[in-house]
Parts: structure tokens; C-alpha cells; sequence
């Protein structure tokens, strides 16, 4: 030893703090790499167990040379490589005898122990041994210290693998990074512990002679070892999370499978066996491994040479027959060939295919003598046909139609539509599954059929194809059209009537506005029309009517458009220019001088016309027909015969009007309505089965008002709510009263307008009037009309549900006059149609007014609806709805609207009038 003392540095808090981190991050690698053993093959675990050993030693020997370097001494170091080499072997050596002491040995504290020893020991020797490997110094070690730096390693070290491996924490980043701290204090502390030991004295060495390396070099090694061994922990940490995503999946597919697996070696001995397969085998895991797959499945002799696609075959299980399909596949997973082999059980789907076959024989045998039309097409390709269809199309052989696109047969309007549904179905994995449609349908013959066509979902073999059944509807088209157009026109007149006429002016205004041109609205009433009917009856009027409709089309330009309005008053939309129009007025007045030949009889008749221009005198078909029935009006107080055109002027209708609004806010606090009552009869059951409440206004200056006035005055002007509720209240006290007095089974039906129906709380006020008076629900009838129906019909769907479920009845009133939608009727929670007055009136005269109304009573009957026939004035008409089964009757015939005290006064009359009806017989008045 040199006489001089020893001597002391400085640290660089730098280097200092590098190799903590060095020794922290090569911990929290090595015990990723050691916490990946569990899931490795003999060879893999080999290898994942160098890696975390080299890992940490590297680090360790690492972390202990950047320390050397921390010191400054007052002397050019140098290093032996001898030293170093064995310091490296020693850090390696103690922490792979470590892992693989806690890898292989049992999971005990004897284990940890052990373990503890060789990790603890490799730290320490791998210390003392390169502080030996100092050159230029000579160290000596204070004992006391030296013990410390012992004791600190190995407590270290056992809390880091006693944390890491015997404690049931999973070992997520959180807990590796703590058992890395502690790793890396046990090396560090250690180390340091070691340094703080030693004492340095100078000794000289003459670093040409034998293997000694400078700290400059020496730095470049370490830096190199340093860059090496970070890189090979995040390669390895990468081929570490790749490698456990493998297995997971891996694992995950094997147990979750439906089939069962064997897991083999090329060999043939079982590795492995999932849930499914121990279940379907009847055995466990335990007892099948390293055993021969032959022991199970004895047709696979050599696993190597039977990988192919499918193998199915029979085995016994149990003494239980199976049929089933092996599929072997060749994988390799961590340098070890292992071989897939899937067991599918498809003794089912054997018996299975042995019935489909059964099936389609019996299914075609059903499908060539079914009485329907079938058509079988995968997609849009005909597959096959039965005769009807054949036969519905007119084609001999059904070569001529199988391969064919479904297509080529339907309309080019309707084509992408039933493509779109085809390529629905064909998506579509629910045998339930079905789509109805209506198509026209081209025959061999080029003749187009109303097809209506059902077709659903047939799965065969995995393939979905389409079976649809169709029926040919054009028949039923024919009349339903027939029916719509006997609906939207006049049945004597075959014009438009009131409903279409507005449509179709309606569209035109749009037109005309947008291409600013003119256009006039002539209100046309045939003078003393009334007198024709008085003198030569209802058929005479009629022929006078269809003559006149003759000669006003005679006058009109093909952009005019008439309509018969009622009566013999007729509406007349012209877009023409203004001196076309008035020209137009000329020429009918002069069609009209000839006079009408009825019966023999020479009849002069005049019109008078009432003109009224588009924006100048209203926007809306409303306004211009109001404004020319105005002018119209204005020419019969002239004397008749003429045409005039709309006038500012003419305020004679406003004025009254608002006389007639302002009387109706004072109307209900003077107390000035009153209800009367119309029975409705029964013929079939020879009784009075209900009223209806019709209100009536006796003005103090006006007298009596036509309800026909005042109610549209009330409801434009928002007057009609208060006026309903009055109605329904007076209605249904009435109602108790007459129970009281013995007319027990009335139902009182009362009008509702489409403002009150609006109203949010129409149904609570309903309900709040019925729940006061003390009324029953199901003795109360509300009546709608179609156009109240068919606006926002969700909504209004929804309130007559609620109404319903009250027991409150429902009535379509004045059915027929507007759109008659008969789709909405089936949606509809109605319980009654009321047919209009308008084809009551003509009934036993006139066979199309006749055919509209035995429709009308069909279609409620074959929709469970009560049907009530209103307007009904004559003898005649009541035997003709009673033979007709109307259930219900209504009209001046059998009583006029009458006040509630007079009904037990008309009963007697009504009565006899009902019994007469049942008595008469009506064959000779069939419809």
C-alpha cells in the first residue's frame, strides 16, 4: 500500500441520477420478461428467461460502472477488462439463477429465499469485483459498512421479488414499476453503500503493460452496452406485447369455440384440449395430455399428412353414435409446430339435410298443383315457376321464363323499387320475413296486370331465395277506380265535383302566379231552376241539368275547367285573359237561349254569371268562388240573365256576416241557442236508437238562422269552442233527463268542427262535461267529417283512441262528399259512417247514385261498421236503405228536428212509420 492517506472525490449528481434510472428501467424489463414465462413453450420460456437475466445484468453492471464514473478522484483511472468481463458474468449469472429459481422451483418462501440469495449475491459480487477492476487505486473497505451495503442488496432484492412473484396483484405497470424500484434501490443503494465503504490510495501501474482500458474508452463501452441494452428491452417489450396479443387471442378463440379442439405436436401427442371438447368427449384435460389423438379420433393415424380442408366421419362416444367434420390446421406459435384439430359435431345437420331433402320433394309437389301463382327467384333470377303462374301470364313451357330477370316482367316505373326489395331480402337472415306490393305485370301477350304480390324469405342450404305469391287484382282495380271516380265526380253530370274541382284549381293558381298570368272564377246558377222541378219533377230537372253541362262545355277552351257545385249551381275556372273571359260570358248566355226540350216540353231557361279575377279579387279558390257566388247574386237581384264581375261594393254578405259574429259572443251569455233533437230509426229492429243534437239561434233582430249561416261564421271566427262545449253539456244533461223519464237507450250524437276538434284538450274537456253532467260515455256519439278524418291522422288517431277507450263512439259524418280515403278507414278507431244527403236524394232515380251508396253500405259492413243514412225525405228512400240492411235512418220522412220535450209526441207517428217500412216489401225497388 502507498505511504500516502487516502484521498476522496466528488459525485456527479448527474451521473448519479443516470444510473438509478439505468437500474430501474433494466428492473421493471426484466420482470416484464419474467411475468411472460407462465405463457411460454419450453423453448420460449428459455429464451424470454435470457433475456429479462441479460436485461437486468447488463443494467446492473451498467448502473454500477456509470457510478464508478460518478466519483471525481484527483488521478487518471484506468480499468482492467479482465474484471469487467467477470463482473458482467457475475451480475448475469445471479439474477437468471434468480428467475429461474422462482420460475421453475414451487411457489414458497424456501423458493423466495433462495432466490433472494442468488439475486443478492450477483448484485454484491458483481460490485466488489469490478471496484476490483480498478487499476490505478488501491481500495480497502471499512467491515461494517461493506456488511450494510450486503444487507442492503439482499433486503432489497427479497421485497422486489417477494412483491413481483408470491403476492396475488396482478402485475400491471403500476406494481412492476414499484417492484423495479425497489430492484433498482437494492442495486444502487448497494452500490453506493459499497463506495461509501471503500477508501482510495494511489498506486502506480503502468497501463501499457497487460489489458486495461481508459475511462474515456471505458465510457464509450458503457454508453454502447447502455444504447445495446435499451434497445434490446424495448425490441424485446414489443415482441413481448405481440406475443401475449397472440396468445390472448389465441386463447380466447380456443375456449370461446363452439366446436370442440385438440391441441397436438406434429407427433400427434395432445397439448392441449378446450371446454367444449372435454364436454363433448366426456373427459378431462388432465387426462388427455401427452396422449395420442388416435386414442379419440382413431382415422387420424398421421396428423401431419391428414391436414387438409374437411374430413367427416363417424365415431362412437359413449356408445352414442356422432357423425362429425375434422378440420386440422398447421400453426406455429413460439418456434413450436403445433396442429389445430376442430371437431364439429353434425350428426343434426346430417339428419337435417336427409329432411330438407324430404321437405323440397314434398315442397315442390306442393308447388306445382298449388291453385296460387308462384314465381321462386334467387335475387332478381327466376329459379322456377308453377303452372298458375304459367297460365296468369300466358306462357306454355316454363323454359321460357326460368333464368330470366324477375324484372323484365314489371313495370319501368315500379323496376327500382322492386330491386331495392330484393336486395333487402336477399340481405335479410329470418325466414318471418315478408314484403306485399302491388305491381302491373307484362303477360306474353304485351297486356298489363294489377298484380298484388307477397313474398318471403326461403333459406335453402345457407342461400336466401324469394318465394312470392301473387294474385291478379286488376279486376278489383278496375271497380275501386271506378268507385274513386264515381266519388270525385258528379254522378249525373260526370264533372268534377266540389272536393276535385278544388284541387285541381288550386294547382293551376300555383302555375298561373308563377308565369303571371290571369285567371277568372265564374260562378254560373241556372235561373228558376227550382220552378223546372216543381213542374216536371226531379227527372225532368235532371235532363235539364246533364243538357246545360252539354252547352256550357260547348263554350269552354281546353285550359277551362267546370265543375257542378250542387243543384244547378255550376263553377267555372278560366285562365284566360280578361276580354277572353268576358267573351266566354257572352257565349254562354247566348248557349242558353235555345230552348230545352224535356219530355215534350219547351223550357227557356237563362243563366246569370258572377266573375271574379284571380289576385284582384282573392288568392285562394275560397275567395274566388265566395266573391263570384257574390257577383252571381248581385245579377239575380238585377233581374237575371247577365254576367257581372266582383265589386268592392258588394258588402251585403261581409255586412251581415259580421252582424251575425257580433250577435255570437253575446248569443251564449244571453242564452239565446237552443237544441233540437232529429231521431234516427232502426227499421230492422223497429226502434228509436238515437238523436242527433243540432243546434239552433233565434237572433233578436234576425229571428231564426240557418245553422248553415252562423256555424261557419263561428268557426272562422274561433267562436265555435265556446259554442261545442255549450252544445255537448245542454246534450248530455238532456240525456239524463230523458233517462230519468224512461228513454234509457238513446245515443246523442253531436257534431264536432274541425276547430274544436283541434283544441289539445279536446279529449279532457269531453271527458270533464261527461264526468259533470253524470252522462254515460257509451250513450254519447261524436261525429267528425272526412276532412277533420284525414288531416294529421296520427294525431287524430290518437285522440279517438282515447276516446274510445272511454266508450265514446265515433261517427264519420257526410261520407262520400270529400276524399273518401277508404286506406284511412281501417286505421281509424270509428265505430259509424253517416252517408251524405247528397246520394240520398236521388236514390230511387238515379242507378249511379244507387251503386255509390250500396258500396258505401258494403264497405262499412265489411269493415264491422254501423252505417246511418241521413237526409232521408220520402217513402221510397227508406224502403230502398232498409232493403239494403242500413242499420240506421235519419231524415224529415220519420221526423224533423224537433225540441227535447216533443219527442215522446212524435214517437207514436215515427213508430208507425217504421212498421210500415217492415211490412212493405221492397223487391220490385232493388238496387
Amino acid at each position: 500500500m502507498n505511504d500516502a492517506g487516502p484521498f476522496h472525490g466528488h459525485y456527479n449528481v448527474w451521473l448519479v441520477f443516470l444510473s438509478f434510472a439505468i437500474a430501474m428501467v433494466s428492473a421493471y424489463a426484466s420482470f416484464s420478461f419474467a411475468t411472460r414465462l407462465r405463457f411460454q413453450s419450453k423453448q420460449g420460456e428459455r429464451i424470454w428467461l435470457w433475456s429479462g437475466s441479460c436485461a437486468l445484468g447488463m443494467g446492473i453492471w451498467s448502473m454500477h460502472f456509470v457510478g464508478m464514473l460518478a466519483p471525481s478522484l484527483p488521478l487518471n483511472v484506468h480499468y482492467h477488462i479482465g474484471y469487467i468481463v467477470v463482473s458482467i458474468l457475475f451480475a448475469t449469472a445471479g439474477c437468471y439463477l434468480a428467475l429461474a429459481y422462482i420460475h421453475y422451483g414451487e411457489n414458497s418462501l424456501f423458493a423466495l429465499l433462495f432466490a433472494t440469495f442468488f439475486m443478492g449475491s450477483g448484485i454484491v459480487l458483481m460490485h466488489y469485483i469490478g471496484m476490483s477492476a480498478i487499476a490505478s487505486v488501491i481500495v480497502s473497505y471499512t467491515s461494517s459498512k461493506v456488511l450494510l451495503s450486503i444487507c442492503i442488496a439482499f433486503i432489497a432484492s427479497f421485497i422486489a421479488l417477494r412483491i413481483a412473484f408470491y403476492t396475488n396483484y396482478q402485475l400491471t405497470w403500476k406494481v412492476k414499476l414499484i417492484c423495479a424500484a425497489f430492484m433498482a434501490i437494492a442495486i444502487t443503494g448497494m452500490h453506493y453503500m459499497g463506495m461509501n465503504a471503500a477508501q482510495f490510495y494511489p498506486k502506480e501501474v503502468d497501463t501499457a503493460v497487460g489489458s486495461y482500458i481508459n475511462p474515456a474508452f471505458f465510457s464509450v463501452v458503457i454508453a454502447i452496452c447502455i444504447m445495446t441494452m435499451f434497445s434490446m428491452i424495448f425490441l424485446t417489450i414489443y415482441m413481448d406485447e405481440r406475443t401475449k396479443h397472440q396468445h390472448t387471442l389465441q386463447q380466447a378463440i380456443f375456449h370461446s369455440s363452439t366446436e370442440a379442439i385438440f391441441i397436438t405436436n406434429e407427433e400427434g401427442n395432445i397439448l392441449g384440449i378446450n371446454e367444449k371438447g372435454e364436454e363433448f368427449f366426456h373427459i378431462k384435460k388432465q387426462e388427455v395430455s401427452g396422449k395420442p389423438i388416435t386414442n379419440f379420433l382413431s382415422f387420424l393415424t398421421e396428423v401431419s399428412s391428414s391436414s387438409r380442408d374437411q374430413i367427416y366421419s363417424t365415431i362412437f362416444v359413449n356408445d352414442k353414435q356422432y357423425r362429425i367434420c375434422v378440420n386440422i390446421t398447421k400453426a406455429t406459435f413460439e418456434f413450436m409446430e403445433q396442429y389445430i384439430i376442430s371437431v364439429r359435431d353434425v350428426t343434426e345437420e346430417h339428419l337435417q339435410k336427409k329432411q330438407l331433402e324430404e321437405a323440397t320433394n314434398r315442397y315442390r309437389s306442393l308447388f306445382d298443383v298449388s291453385p296460387l301463382s308462384i314465381v321462386l327467384h334467387k335475387g332478381e333470377e327466376i329459379i322456377s315457376v308453377n303452372a298458375r303462374f304459367l297460365k296468369m301470364l300466358h306462357f306454355e313451357h316454363e323454359k321460357e321464363i326460368v333464368g330470366r330477370n324477375i324484372t323484365e316482367f314489371i313495370d319501368k316505373s315500379q323496376r327500382q323499387h322492386i330491386k331495392s326489395r330484393i336486395d333487402q331480402f336477399m340481405k335479410l337472415k329470418d325466414e318471418d320475413s315478408f314484403f306485399i306490393d302491388e305491381v302491373k305485370v307484362k303477360t306474353n301477350q304485351n297486356h298489363y296486370l294489377s298484380v298484388q304480390a307477397t313474398s318471403i324469405v326461403i333459406i335453402m342450404n345457407g342461400e336466401n331465395y324469394i318465394q312470392t305469391i301473387t294474385q291478379d287484382v286488376t279486376e278489383n282495380h278496375r271497380a275501386k277506380e271506378t268507385l274513386q271516380y264515381l266519388n270525385s265526380h258528379d254522378s249525373l253530370t260526370d264533372l268534377p265535383n266540389r272536393t276535385l274541382f278544388h284541387q285541381i284549381v288550386k294547382q293551376d293558381l300555383w302555375k298561373v302566379q308563377q308565369e303571371n298570368k290571369q285567371a277568372f272564377m265564374l260562378s254560373i246558377d241556372i235561373d228558376r231552376f227550382k220552378q223546372i222541378n216543381d213542374a216536371i219533377g226531379h227527372h225532368g230537372g235532371d235532363q235539364v241539368l246533364i243538357e246545360a253541362t252539354r252547352r256550357i262545355k260547348s263554350c269552354l277552351g281546353s285550359t277551362d275547367t267546370l265543375s257542378r257545385m250542387g243543384g244547378d249551381e255550376f263553377m267555372l275556372y278560366s285562365p284566360q285573359a280578361k276580354e277572353e273571359v268576358f267573351q266566354l260570358a257572352d257565349r254562354l248566355l247566348e248557349a242558353f237561349v235555345p230552348p230545352f226540350i224535356v219530355n215534350k216540353y219547351k223550357l227557356y231557361h237563362s243563366v246569370s254569371i258572377g266573375i271574379s279575377e284571380f289576385q284582384e279579387d282573392g288568392v285562394t279558390v275560397e275567395t274566388l268562388v265566395r266573391n263570384a257566388d257574390l257577383a252571381m247574386n248581385e245579377v239575380k237581384k238585377l233581374g237575371r240573365n247577365g254576367w257581372k264581375c266582383y265589386e268592392p261594393l258588394m258588402k251585403t254578405y261581409v255586412n251581415r256576416r259580421m252582424e251575425i259574429e257580433d250577435g255570437l259572443r253575446q248569443a251564449l251569455k244571453k242564452n239565446e241557442f237552443a237544441l233540437h233533437y232529429q231521431p234516427k230509426v232502426n227499421i230492422i229492429k223497429g226502434e228509436i236508437v238515437g238523436v242527433e243534437a243540432l243546434i239552433r239561434w233565434n237572433h233578436p233582430e234576425m229571428g231564426f238562422l240557418s245553422p248553415g249561416e252562423f256555424i261557419p261564421i263561428a268557426e272562422e271566427s274561433g267562436l265555435i269552442v265556446p259554442m261545442t262545449q255549450w252544445v255537448l253539456r245542454e246534450a248530455c244533461s238532456q240525456g239524463v233527463r230523458w233517462k230519468e223519464e224512461g228513454f234509457s237507450s238513446l245515443k246523442i250524437s253531436v257534431n264536432i268542427s274541425s276547430v274544436e276538434f283541434a283544441e289539445p284538450s279536446f279529449v279532457d274537456m269531453i271527458l270533464n262535461i261527461l264526468e259533470e253532467t253524470g252522462f254515460s260515455p257509451n250513450k254519447l256519439e261524436l261525429e267528425i267529417t272526412e276532412s277533420v278524418a284525414m288531416k294529421h291522422v296520427d294525431l287524430v288517431i290518437e285522440k279517438l283512441v282515447k276516446l274510445k277507450k272511454h266508450g265514446i263512439s265515433i261517427a264519420i259524418d257526410d261520407f262520400g262528399a270529400g276524399y273518401s280515403s277508404f286506406s284511412y278507414l281501417k286505421r281509424l278507431p270509428i265505430h259509424t259512417l253517416k252517408i251524405d244527403r247528397s246520394f240520398i236524394q236521388n236514390l230511387y232515380t238515379d242507378s249511379r247514385e244507387a251503386a255509390i251508396v250500396s258500396s258505401i253500405i258494403s264497405l262499412a259492413k265489411s269493415l264491422d261498421l254501423s252505417i246511418v243514412a241521413e237526409g232521408v225525405e220520402e217513402r221510397d228512400q227508406a224502403l230502398i236503405l232498409h232493403q239494403e240492411k242500413c242499420d240506421e235512418i235519419q231524415g224529415y220522412y220519420f221526423s224533423r228536428p224537433i225540441p227535447p220535450d216533443e219527442l215522446k209526441k212524435v214517437a207514436g207517428d215515427m213508430w208507425e212509420k217504421i212498421k210500415d217500412c217492415q211490412k212493405e216489401n221492397v223487391s220490385s225497388l232493388s238496387l
